[in-house]
């Protein structure tokens, strides 16, 4: 600023004071221009954005060593090992209510006409790609059949007199009976004979017309008695225990793990797992099946077990399932940044507002420095003199202030304006498709998806369990 230039007035000659202020300076100082305001920017809010995490169950499973035990052994032969297939007890019971049920309760393959016949299948075509000779049970319910049919004549009189015996399979007291009936002279020697050699047979083939109207191979004794004797013989019967598909469960699938997840998360800061619809649940509750089998292998003349297996699959392991979430993504910190930048700018504004004041209130001062007036008395003009230059300095520093407080305000630039943006989520429910517990019943076309989904799920288990049969 420029300093005031003091101008000396010659006293009157008559040595008297002046009456007269005469002005402080040739000229009105000059004020500088005002600094230029510049506000603060406000920041683009980002768009609520839409996004979709996708991720697809899928992998092919193999049974570890922990879920069978393997003790196979066959001589070289130039036949392959011939085996046949022996259904659970319960295959054949409640023949009339067979039924496919699409309830997520558990289903028994071998109570189902449907399913009976596709884990059959299943299980036959793993045999076969592991080199088994697989012969068909249909030949041997025959067999049984002809044999009790043949024994179901004239010659057995004599079993009325054993038949409660004879039904606990009693036999070696039968015998001893027979030989007391030998030794008092009741039968002769050649009955004796032949009675005992008909108990022989009973003990392989059963009685006579017993179980005629039902699955002649559902008792596994008679099985492997069917599968010893005669022109048609197995090496090995393949016990199934239990084929079950049902509903997974209350499991629970975590898939934090799942690399699409890792890249969604990395891509969007701030989602966390948590509790919808805030965050990604930290694991979903399954909408899939399971399937359970368990069988074993025994040798038909060792009665050895060789084989024994238990596996378990999912959906998943069978066939892709797709699970994804609807995220919606909104700035969180928005209003807390800019309302941060408007409260710089209006501070901004004030001050640059008084500083308009300051240069009107100096330049009115300046005005009344370079003009003359007149006083009734001298000492007027002193204290009116005195009055402006203290205003003037004044007014001179209290613009330097402003000019400072100015410059430091457009320079503080607040810490919130340079945050980076904060996000909240909303997520939705997991949408799981194939939805096969839902679909199954909700449409012609969801069932028959599920029936599918079944066959391919059993066959998937039955395959993998069953290749771990080493023939060696």
């Amino acid at each position: 600023m420029k300093k005031l230039i003091l101008i000396a007035l010659p006293l009157l000659i008559s040595g008297c004071a002046s009456k007269y202020f005469e002005p402080l300076y040739l000229n009105k100082p000059d004020i500088p221009e005002m600094p230029k305001l510049s506000y603060l920017a406000e920041r683009n809010v980002p768009a609520l954005e839409r996004k979709q995490l996708a991720f697809t169950l899928f992998k092919k499973m193999q049974p570890s060593t922990e879920d069978f035990y393997n003790n196979l052994e066959t001589k070289l032969q130039k036949s392959r090992p011939s085996v046949i297939i022996g259904v659970p007890d319960e295959a054949g019971k409640n023949s009339d209510a067979k039924q496919v049920s699409n309830s997520r309760s558990e289903s028994e393959i071998y109570r189902t006409d449907g399913y009976y016949n596709d884990a059959e299948q299943a299980i036959e075509g793993a045999l076969l790609r592991k080199g088994f000779n697989v012969l068909d049970r249909s030949k041997f319910e025959a067999k049984l059949r002809d044999l009790r049919d043949r024994a179901n004549d004239n010659r057995y009189y004599w079993y009325s007199n054993y038949d409660k015996l004879l039904e606990n399979k009693e036999y070696d007291v039968v015998k001893n009976m027979l030989e007391e009936e030998l030794t008092s002279g009741k039968i002769t020697q050649k009955d004796y004979i032949e009675r005992v050699g008909d108990v022989d047979k009973l003990s392989q083939i059963g009685l006579p017309g017993k179980k005629r109207t039902e699955d002649e191979m559902n008792d596994i004794a008679e099985v492997i008695r069917a599968a010893q004797t005669g022109e048609d013989q197995a090496d090995y019967l393949l016990q199934i225990n239990k084929v079950v598909v049902s509903d997974a469960g209350n499991q629970l699938l975590f898939f934090q793990e799942q690399p699409e997840v890792k890249d969604f998360m990395n891509d969007n800061p701030g989602l966390s797992f948590g509790d919808l619809p805030s965050a990604l649940p930290s694991s979903i509750a399954s909408q899939w099946l399971r399937v359970d089998f368990n069988a074993k292998m025994i040798g038909v003349k060792t009665g050895s077990i060789v084989w024994l297996g238990s596996y378990q699959l999912e959906s998943w392991a069978a066939e892709p399932i797709k699970i994804s979430f609807d995220v919606q993504r909104k700035v969180s910190n928005s209003e807390m940044i800019n309302a941060a930048i408007r409260k710089h700018n209006a501070e901004l504004k004030n001050l640059f507002n008084k500083l308009e004041y300051s240069n009107s209130e100096l330049n009115t001062a300046y005005e009344k420095a370079i003009t003359r007036k007149k006083f009734d008395k001298p000492y007027q003009v002193d204290k009116y003199k005195a009055d402006i230059q203290e205003s003037i300095e004044s007014l001179e520093n209290k613009r330097k202030g402003l000019i400072q407080g100015f410059e430091n305000k457009t320079n503080q630039i607040p810490s919130e304006a340079s945050l980076d943006w904060k996000y909240f989520y909303t997520v939705s429910e997991p949408n799981v498709q194939p939805n096969l517990l839902v679909e199954g019943v909700s449409s012609i076309a969801g069932k028959q998806k599920l029936l599918n989904h079944r066959k391919e799920l059993i066959r998937e288990v039955t395959q993998q369990l069953i290749k771990t049969i080493e023939l060696k």
